[in-house]
């Protein structure tokens, strides 16, 4: 750990010196002196508030400008001996934290994802007592709305929306044989859902299943998170980007099916993806003396699977719209992280002591006051705006969102 207080001393000593020959030229006659640019401010953490005391306050995503943070905050039962609690929220520096409400019949809400002004929100709501999930899209004049599901039996979730509204989704419907058949979906207001070109595409829980993970802002590419597939599926194993053109179903469809190199095994995290440059992060599976080991990953078409850290478990959740940056990190405390192609991974509370050392801020002790982090879940356009949570859910210890402004 660097010595805080020689750290201090140095700078003060290096500002005292400043001060001496500025005097000293000034008394030489040189007038006026040259204007002494100010001081960068400091990084700054901000720490959202809870809607329920002791419980969980998630972001789910940030927007490129990095005015919007959507998300959830949860009181599990477990934490609570209460009924469970959850709702979506939207937060911004003008209006604070806003809860979003939740559909009919279906007291928990989760925010998922949101487009690039935050004016859209997706996500769903769910009723605990009959285990149905219905999904929902937000608007500041219509408030939260349910989607219709594509038939009557289906549940529904909502993971990500285009800037023009349009949804991308999955329902599952029990089939007459008692298994689970899961769908992607695309739907929007004005078409309703559409002829979705892979539609019929999905699988059974006992042999497979397809979770739609992201769509790109223009509408014009996706990415599926895919798994255990039966031996004579046409689906490739893993993960694949597939780029359609608007409206529904119209356009080639190209497939980029992503290698699987025996082990480690690459698995797409929901919501990291960015179109331009393609790039998927998430986690690479392998084993690790006997036992499974997740470990933080990213693909490219160019590049294939790169592993970010092979240290310990860890998950790279959320890439930055200019693909220069991931972030990650796992369910305990001091395990998030960032990574770029120049300074490779760096565990976020060292990058807060080096940002310390070298410019004389605070950082680290500002997380030290909240709680140490535990992954970074958004990073806003310019890499200078960072979203995710201190604190773990392990173990029942609560999670709370943070805001980090760089300079």
């Amino acid at each position: 750990m660097i010595h805080r207080t020689t750290r201090h001393l140095g700078f003060a000593t290096l500002r005292n010196i400043s001060i001496v020959t500025c005097a000293l030229v000034v008394g030489c006659g040189i007038w006026p002196p040259a204007p002494v640019p100010p001081e960068p401010a400091g990084p700054v953490v901000t720490v959202l508030p809870e809607l329920y005391e002791g419980g969980q306050t998630i972001p789910s995503e940030i927007t490129p400008d990095g005015k919007v943070v959507v998300g959830f905050c949860v009181l599990p039962t477990v934490m609570s001996g209460q009924p469970a609690q959850a709702q979506a929220f939207r937060w911004s520096e003008d209006d604070g934290l806003v809860p979003l409400g939740s559909l009919p019949d279906k007291p928990l809400s989760f925010g998922v994802a949101t487009n690039h002004d935050g004016s859209i929100i997706v996500g769903y709501s769910a009723n605990p007592d009959d285990d149905t999930v219905q999904a929902w899209i937000w608007t500041a004049a219509k408030g939260m709305q349910p989607i219709p599901p594509p038939r009557d039996d289906a549940q529904s979730e909502a993971y990500d929306v285009t800037d023009d509204g349009t949804v991308f989704g999955r329902f599952a419907y029990v089939q007459e044989d008692g298994l689970i058949r899961q769908e992607p979906f695309l739907w929007s207001e004005e078409k309703g859902y559409g002829d979705f070109p892979l539609w019929g595409w999905g699988g059974t829980t006992d042999a497979a299943w397809m979770d739609p993970a992201s769509i790109a802002p223009d509408g014009l590419s996706l990415v599926f998170d895919r798994q255990y597939p039966i031996a004579d599926d046409e689906i490739p194993l893993g993960a694949w980007v597939a780029e359609f053109g608007l409206p529904f179903g119209d356009g080639p469809w190209i497939q980029y099916a992503i290698e699987q190199q025996g082990t480690p095994q690459f698995f797409p995290s929901p919501r990291a993806y960015i179109s331009d440059p393609i790039m998927l992060a998430g986690s690479s599976t392998h084993i690790d003396m006997g036992a499974a080991l997740s470990v933080p990953a990213i693909w490219t078409p160019a590049t294939g699977i790169q592993i970010l850290f092979d240290g310990a478990p860890g998950q790279a959740w959320c890439v930055s719209p200019d693909g220069t940056l991931v972030g990650g990190g796992n369910l305990d405390a001091g395990t998030a992280f960032i990574w770029d192609t120049r300074r490779g991974f760096q565990n976020l509370m060292v990058y807060a002591q080096q940002m310390d050392y070298l410019h004389g801020t605070d950082l680290y002790d500002q997380f030290a006051e909240v709680g140490f982090p535990s992954n970074v879940l958004g990073i806003a356009l310019g890499n200078k705006r960072l979203v995710g949570t201190v604190g773990t859910s392990a173990f029942g210890n609560p999670c709370r969102a943070f805001v980090l402004d760089l300079p």
